[in-house]
């Protein structure tokens, strides 16, 4: 379902080049970001359930303990924006497309591995 929903906003975004944008690369891009994000932001409210850590980053702090719903809603729509200007650079041609949505999924990453400390 949420490859179908990023693949009808690049198709809307993109028009006919879509098929240059959304390709392989594009999709397990993506889907690293994707995964990563819900990997962090549930060991993230886990350890948070459980009282064994707290969110240290200031800005999402404002509203983790608003619950999945806010939480998801927010995280996905940056993503969004990411991917959405990752497919912008990819569609223009621009080879280093890619680094940004890559850095963000690393960031998440390395905060799911820290949140399984706790």
């Amino acid at each position: 379902m949420l490859t179908s929903l990023l693949l009808a906003s690049v198709t809307g975004f993109f028009g006919s080049k879509h098929e240059l944008v959304f390709d392989k690369k594009f999709l397990l891009v993506s889907t690293l970001l994707i995964v990563s994000t819900i990997a962090d932001v549930e060991s993230t409210l886990s350890c948070i359930d459980r009282g064994t850590c707290q969110e240290a980053n200031p800005v999402t702090e404002i509203y983790i303990n608003e619950g999945r719903p806010v939480v998801y809603t927010i995280q996905m729509s940056i993503n969004l924006v990411i991917l959405f200007f990752a497919g912008k650079m990819k569609s223009r041609g621009d080879k280093e497309w890619w680094i940004v949505p890559a850095l963000v999924a690393t960031g998440h990453g390395v905060f799911f591995t820290m949140n399984l400390r706790f």
